[in-house]
């Protein structure tokens, strides 16, 4: 099976916390700050045909004779699965540049499908690599700083800022979570 798009695994993941129909779906992709998932039905109802012949989702109609059949979809133990794979999937570097979005749904749902030692571990490894693209990201500055244009300069400054400042925020989930743990 090919990787989920962003909204497949949303839509996975929202699935699993209650059964929904295409119209629920998009209902909550549109009032609440989802982002980058569109809730137009050119969107919503293909995907879900999708997850659905992938065997992760199963539909059921009701009200199958009126004029507006509805189909809920509820998650299935294939989904299960395919949700906990990609939640323990290795953070890389290319994560932590291009699809921080992505880590970021990773850790929504990460306490309720791996617990806290797993959202733990989830973010002890986004801080390493956050760390290590910083300091990388510290150095190229450094060397380039006065060599490039002022622009060039500010954007470089501002990828430099973006990332300590979730380096702050995932130093603040470890230490949260670690609390958590030990309290539990």
């Amino acid at each position: 099976m090919r990787k989920l798009t962003f909204m497949e695994l949303a839509l996975v993941a929202m699935i699993r916390q209650a059964p929904r129909s295409g119209y629920d779906a998009r209902k909550e992709f549109l009032s609440t700050p989802v982002g980058r998932c569109s809730g137009s039905p050119g969107a919503v109802y293909p995907a879900l045909k999708r997850l659905e012949a992938f065997g992760l989702i199963a539909g059921r109609v009701r009200n199958r004779d009126s004029l507006r059949p509805k189909t809920t979809y509820r998650i299935t133990r294939r989904g299960e699965e395919a949700l906990r794979a990609h939640l323990t999937r290795p953070i890389t570097r290319n994560d932590v540049v291009w699809h921080m979005d992505d880590l970021m749904l990773r850790f929504v749902h990460a306490e309720e499908i791996l617990g806290l030692a797993g959202s733990l571990e989830m973010a002890e490894e986004l801080r390493r690599e956050i760390r290590g693209f910083s300091a990388e990201m510290t150095e190229f500055t450094g060397q380039v700083a006065t060599r490039v244009s002022l622009t060039a300069e500010l954007a470089l400054q501002h990828a430099l800022d973006t990332f300590q400042v979730h380096e702050k925020w995932v130093s603040n989930a470890v230490r949260r979570l670690r609390a958590k743990l030990k309290g539990s």
